[in-house]
C-alpha cells in the first residue's frame, strides 16, 4: 500500500449518499479517503434516480481475502480459457488485480436506477459479451452519466469492455491506472 494514501473502512450501508455493498466474500470496502470524497462528488452530480454502489476497493494480498481472491482468479482463468478461448487476450485485464492490491484508489462501482441495482454482469466476468451489450443497451443513458461524472471527478474507467461494465475505475494521479 502507498504510505501517503489515507484509508477508510466502510461497512455495508449508506455512507454520505453512497451505497456500500461489498462483493462476496468481503464484508467491508476499504477506500482511499480521496476516492471516497471523489465518489461522493460524483453521486452529488448525478440525478436523484441514479445511485452509485461501491462494491470493491483495496484488498491487501497478505490477508485471507487477498489470498482467496488470488485462488478464485486462478480458477477463473482456467475456466475462462476453456469457455472463451477466443478471448484469451483479455485474461490479464479481467483477472489481474487491477490495482486493488495496491491501495484504495482502484475501485469497482455499480449503479442503481430508481433504487434498483442494475446488473450488467449477472454471471460475473463469464457473462457473454452479447448479453453484456444487450443489458447495457437498456441503460445507456444512466451508464453514460455515471461514467462521465466519474471522469469529470478525476477517475479513469478501465479500458477493457467487461471490466468497464463492472465500472472498475482508478482515481487518476494516484499511482497505477489502467485507462
Amino acid at each position: 500500500m502507498h504510505e501517503n494514501v489515507s484509508m477508510i473502512c466502510l461497512s455495508r450501508g449508506d455512507h454520505g449518499g453512497l451505497r456500500i455493498s461489498p462483493r462476496w466474500p468481503s464484508s467491508k470496502v476499504l477506500l482511499a479517503t480521496a476516492s471516497l470524497e471523489g465518489l461522493q462528488r460524483v453521486q452529488a452530480e448525478l440525478p436523484g434516480e441514479i445511485g452509485l454502489i461501491v462494491t470493491r476497493g483495496f484488498e491487501p494480498h497478505a490477508t485471507g481475502l487477498g489470498r482467496s481472491r488470488t485462488f478464485f482468479r486462478m480458477v477463473g482463468i482456467v475456466l475462462f480459457r476453456f469457455v472463451y478461448a477466443d478471448r484469451r487476450n483479455e485474461i490479464e485485464e479481467i483477472f489481474g488485480a487491477n490495482g486493488h492490491d495496491l491501495d484504495g484508489t482502484h475501485v469497482d462501482v455499480s449503479l442503481a436506477v430508481d433504487g434498483n441495482r442494475i446488473r450488467l454482469l449477472p454471471l460475473g466476468v463469464f457473462t457473454p459479451v452479447a448479453w453484456q451489450r444487450r443489458l447495457a443497451g437498456k441503460h445507456l443513458t444512466s451508464i453514460a452519466r455515471v461514467k462521465e461524472a466519474l471522469v469529470r471527478n478525476g477517475f479513469r474507467i478501465h479500458r477493457n469492455e467487461t471490466e468497464s461494465r463492472q465500472i472498475h475505475c482508478d482515481l487518476a494521479g494516484t499511482g497505477k491506472t489502467l485507462a
